[in-house]
């Protein structure tokens, strides 16, 4: 088997399922009660955070630094969470709110911003063709009315890396009091000296499952001045967990998960090698999409003439896994908005595939998925 679909998500690591185990069978106890077992299971979920926001950059944490890292079931619920928490917290009557939105976010971004503007919140796209984002058009989309703007890290289809610390440093200049969010799934650990502090990230969205670790289980990392200006509301309520910031008995066993995930870290280098005897490996007769910065794990490619899933199912058959697109859309295929905000035509868009990889993946992986590739464009079907 060659896995190439990482994007997607990970295979869970030895040690990860080890540590889950260990903590499902000895400290299966409620974060919450006042016992021991409980105060047992507290100590390690804190330990976990404290792990988790190290990975993030804040060293040290304060006790009062906990409540930043919220917990949720996924990358998703993170990136609704950013949303719907600032839109509920920013309403005021006097002025129509506005949220500016990077035009190729995942659809757990798009999704919740089409919600919002049937709901009275102005929002603005901004373009990202060639995997871009052209400051002049943060600076002209951002006024004083603008509660939020959020850009991806990473594009999860495209692999297009986005200065997030430049744009979000034009936006807080046009408007100081502005919400900065980063969806960081598909960048964090992947993406050299990205902090969310250091790069402005008011809110951060990250997921274990990208990384070896649990599905289930993602979070949202807050500043400080998003924190203790209270410029998040909960919108999941109960028993006020997460410092109330979202209610639910928490995962534990993912969570310790996560932390176990992130010690073994990511290999960028490895990823950058391996990403070169991909693309160079490629027959020429199939185009690479450039983008300003590319990830170092994500490779979109076009087919000529051959339908993305035709491509995916041949492969398949020889147990070498890519991707159509992004697998957290619908389950029917779509023509990828991602690829149509960078540029492509529905055609190209409907013959592109995902190449993702990981650390782990191999040399000779890689040239197998070559071999496959050159193979299908050789036997395949094409369309007109």
């Amino acid at each position: 088997m060659v896995y190439l679909d990482n994007s997607a998500t990970t295979p869970v690591s030895a040690a990860v399922i080890s540590r889950m185990e260990d903590v499902m069978r000895h400290t299966w106890g409620n974060p919450s009660s006042a016992h021991g077992l409980g105060l047992r299971a507290s100590d390690l979920m804190n330990i976990s955070r404290r792990q988790i926001l190290a990975s993030l950059g804040v060293r040290n944490p304060a006790p009062g630094d906990h409540p930043r890292l919220i917990f949720t079931g996924s990358g998703t619920e993170a990136n609704n969470l950013a949303l719907f928490g600032t839109a509920y917290t920013r309403r005021d009557a006097r002025f129509t709110p506005r949220m500016v939105i990077s035009a190729d976010q995942h659809p757990s971004v798009l999704e919740a911003a089409k919600r919002l503007e049937k709901n009275g919140v102005e929002i603005v796209y901004l373009p990202t063709k060639g995997g871009d984002i052209s400051p002049a058009d943060v600076a002209n989309a951002v006024d004083k009315n603008t509660i939020l703007i959020s850009v991806m890290l990473v594009n999860n289809e495209t692999g297009a890396v986005y200065d997030v610390k430049k744009l979000f440093g034009i936006a807080r200049a046009k408007n100081p009091n502005i919400v900065c969010h980063c969806d960081a799934v598909q960048g964090f650990m992947h993406v050299r000296g990205f902090s969310p502090d250091a790069c402005g990230c008011g809110m951060t969205t990250i997921s274990a499952h990208k990384l070896g670790g649990p599905k289930g289980i993602g979070a949202l990392y807050l500043s400080k001045d998003v924190y203790t200006s209270r410029k998040l509301s909960p919108y999941i309520l109960g028993g006020g967990q997460e410092g109330t910031m979202r209610s639910g008995t928490e995962n534990l066993p993912a969570i310790a998960g996560f932390a176990e995930a992130l010690k073994e870290g990511v290999d960028i280098d490895r990823l950058e090698t391996l990403r070169a005897r991909l693309v160079s490996g490629l027959p020429d007769e199939i185009t690479v999409k450039q983008t300003k910065i590319p990830a170092p794990h994500i490779v979109n490619i076009t087919l000529p003439g051959i339908k993305s899933e035709t491509m995916v199912h041949y492969l398949s058959s020889k147990e070498i896994y890519v991707s159509a697109g992004s697998a957290c859309s619908t389950h029917a295929r779509n023509i990828s908005n991602s690829l149509l905000c960078w540029g492509a035509s529905e055609r190209d868009a409907d013959c592109s595939i995902r190449i993702s990889l990981s650390d782990k993946v191999t040399e000779s992986g890689i040239d197998e998925a070559l071999a496959a590739l050159k193979e299908g464009l050789s036997t395949l079907a094409r369309t007109e």
